[in-house]
């Protein structure tokens, strides 16, 4: 197993997902940057920090998972290598496991760098426009929570994306599942609350003081794994990926 993801982490280097663990959060920085350069004076920490976590959960996320899942999944559709995969001397189970255990490691390593450079963007933009001052707490520990939960209450999006990915060798379907989820869950946003559609999950961070986010936060999260469990038991089972 340990070898298999390793394997999978050595592919990546011919691929264009590490363009995308930095070019989304390059794009969260830059919309926080923006933000500040609009400001004329004072502004809390917190307003601008929501901002930043909002954009990130709501549209860079999802859509960047979309993007990671894609291109995990062309690793082996593009060059025609399932045949030569699959006859591996491993279960298959592990090998959809280990690619499971990937896009989830990646969503987390990108997360980690967006929260890093939306302080890097709120620091610069504080530098470089005259007046513009942050004043209150930083809130460096409940940021740091909002994106740790944000990515595990990703968990079902990301196995539903894999999944799709994985299943169809063409990449139109998990592409437009995951434009389609983004957009509706935008479109939620100023609905009523409630809604457990996997895109929409992790914005449920932004309102964690309510318990039915946090209910919501912990389905993404254990709904995950259990759709993990399925995804590689199905996969496991088919014999064509063409």
């Amino acid at each position: 197993m340990f070898a298999l993801i390793g394997s999978e982490f050595a592919k990546l280097k011919r691929t264009l997902v590490p363009l995308v663990c930095i070019a989304a959060p390059l794009c969260a920085a830059t919309f926080t940057l923006l933000f500040v350069l609009r400001l004329r004076g004072g502004e809390q920490w917190l307003n601008l920090l929501g901002e930043g976590a909002a954009t990130w959960a709501f549209f860079l996320l999802p859509m960047s998972i979309t993007a990671l899942t894609i291109l995990l999944a062309q690793i082996e559709h593009a060059p025609k290598m399932w045949t030569h995969l699959l006859s591996l001397p491993a279960p298959r189970s592990t090998i959809f496991a280990a690619k499971v255990v990937v896009a989830f490691g990646l969503t987390g390593v990108m997360s980690v760098i967006g929260y890093a450079l939306i302080y890097a963007a709120l620091w610069l933009g504080e530098f470089v426009k005259p007046g513009v001052q942050l004043v209150g707490d930083a809130q460096f520990d409940e940021l740091a929570l909002a994106f740790a939960l944000m990515a595990a209450g990703a968990g079902l999006m990301i196995v539903v994306q894999l999944w799709a990915a994985l299943r169809f060798r063409g990449f139109a379907i998990p592409l437009v599942m995951g434009i389609v989820g983004t957009f509706a869950a935008l479109a939620l946003a100023s609905s009523v609350r409630g809604v457990l559609l996997p895109w929409f999950i992790p914005t449920y961070v932004l309102t964690l003081q309510q318990p039915s986010s946090q209910i919501a936060i912990w389905f993404g999260a254990v709904g995950g794994v259990v759709a993990a469990v399925a995804m590689v038991f199905h996969l496991g089972r088919q014999e064509r990926f063409d």
